[in-house]
């Protein structure tokens, strides 16, 4: 049984499509594990800001959790990009504070911690951000399998010689019929 590259051609066609279609329709940080995850503990001294550094590449989408201990359990938090700009502008988060999903570009982040809303107590705070590239490794699987498709189809495409006439194909159509069937099975016997 000979395989017919075009079938093949139509399923990486089709498949590209459903991957494209998946990644930007598809949420895959609801159900689908972290690719990477940093984590870390921070004291934050009364009326001071500390903060983690996080380089994020190849534009992840994130999400992420702090966990605010000492005082009112209260802290300022804010994300800023390493050209100054803000990505979340100053929040009070308290207790467990919940952040993202954010489609985050190729980047250092900066994650403050700002303690100013206390002048004598120190907070502690456990943070945790989870990346996912799942959007972008669907991207990227279904714009090969796209091409690889389309190349596949064309190729079979230019590997059948085309009669180069309508009469020259009615032709060879007579000619088949009008030969014995013996000799009709033997040639496709042996094509």
């Amino acid at each position: 049984m000979k395989l017919d590259l075009r079938v093949l051609g139509l399923f990486f066609i089709v498949l590209g499509i459903l991957s494209l279609v998946c990644s930007y329709f598809v949420p895959f940080y609801r159900f689908l594990p972290a690719w990477k995850h940093w984590d870390g503990t921070y004291t934050i001294g009364a009326g001071t800001s500390n903060g983690p550094l996080v380089e994020l590449s190849y534009w992840p989408v994130i999400e992420g959790m702090l966990i605010i201990g000492g005082g009112n359990n209260d802290i300022y938090f804010s994300i800023e990009d390493s050209q100054g700009g803000t990505f979340i502008s100053k929040t009070l988060a308290s207790n467990e504070y919940y952040f993202g999903p954010f489609q985050m570009s190729h980047n250092t982040y900066y994650f403050v911690f700002d303690n100013s809303v206390s002048l004598l107590t120190p907070k502690t705070v456990y943070w945790i951000v989870r990346a996912y590239w799942y959007n972008l490794a669907f991207l990227i699987f279904g714009v090969s399998s796209l091409v690889l498709g389309i190349i596949v189809t064309w190729y079979e495409r230019l590997k059948k010689p085309k009669p180069e006439t309508e009469i020259e194909r009615l032709l060879e159509r007579l000619d088949f019929n009008l030969k014995p069937r013996s000799k009709r099975r033997k040639e496709k016997e042996n094509t």
